[in-house]
């Protein structure tokens, strides 16, 4: 519970919230927070105060005491968030309740990652600022241990008023201001930036994307010279291969492409 307390606190400063807007939040007396972070009283959050925190601080409701996630089959099953973080100008995060899970494989989790599952979830990202690293339409797995000292270069989600953004964070000289990019260099870029003002989501760990069925068939045609030349399986391979630099436009193709398939786990995905 010692964990709970002090991960709490961390949220609230990160937030750059007090105790006792937060103890608001929750209709409760301006004192509860703080109390319950330095005293220790109560001894556990209830449910529904459990409930609202992890809604409002965008994390799952283990990391303030709930019951740890299901690991099913081998699975770990980590939330599938009901929120954008925009590789733009800026997505609302009006609600960032889990809307479903996403089951990964227990061992090859732990060696993507040493976080807890409660620290795991995944988002859906949303405009074209971080091609081509990321695509509209890419769902990053956000590791929200990962930041405050241990920030560092890298893709990050960040919360900017009530905005997520995907950004590639880079620590400047001195470690106290960050430069924050967008990939794609069309879009701007912030330079001393200091750390402290930035509220920092979580680390993009991993993405995943769906195969586009006209991509598909591009390939098809480029790498056999024919629609019927290539078997799909074998284009679908080629597809989450990466998309060669010779097939580079065919990739681009993918981003417009009207229908897109998932076939049987059958997707690109890449760790960062």
């Amino acid at each position: 519970m010692e964990n709970v307390r002090e991960e709490l606190d961390r949220l609230i400063r990160q937030r750059n919230v007090g105790y006792s807007a937060v103890s608001r939040l929750l209709n409760r007396n301006p004192a509860y927070i703080q109390q319950f972070i330095k005293r220790g009283s109560p001894r556990k959050l209830d449910d529904e105060d459990r409930r609202i925190l992890a809604q409002f601080f965008g994390v799952d409701e283990q990391v303030l005491g709930g019951p740890a996630l299901p690991v099913r089959d081998g699975l770990v099953e980590v939330p599938i968030l009901n929120v954008d973080a925009s590789a733009g100008f800026g997505a609302i995060a009006e609600s960032e309740t889990a809307h479903t899970r996403f089951g990964f494989d227990e061992r090859w989790l732990g060696k993507l990652t040493r976080a807890k599952s409660a620290s795991l979830s995944i988002i859906h990202v949303h405009g074209e600022s971080m091609e081509p690293t990321l695509r509209d339409g890419d769902e990053v797995l956000v590791d929200a241990s990962d930041q405050g000292s241990r920030l560092r270069d890298g893709i990050y989600v960040l919360r900017v008023d009530d905005a997520l953004v995907v950004k590639r964070v880079t620590i400047q000289p001195g470690g106290r201001q960050i430069t924050i990019s967008s990939d794609n260099t069309a879009y701007p870029t912030w330079t001393d930036v200091e750390r402290a003002s930035i509220h920092v989501v979580g680390r993009v760990i991993w993405f995943g994307r769906s195969v586009c069925s006209a991509a598909i068939r591009s390939l098809q045609i480029a790498l056999g010279g024919g629609p019927r030349s290539l078997p799909l399986d074998a284009a679908i391979d080629h597809a989450a291969a990466g998309f060669a630099d010779p097939l580079a436009e065919t990739a681009a193709e993918a981003r417009t492409a009207p229908y897109c398939v998932t076939r049987a786990g059958r997707g690109y995905h890449r760790r960062l």
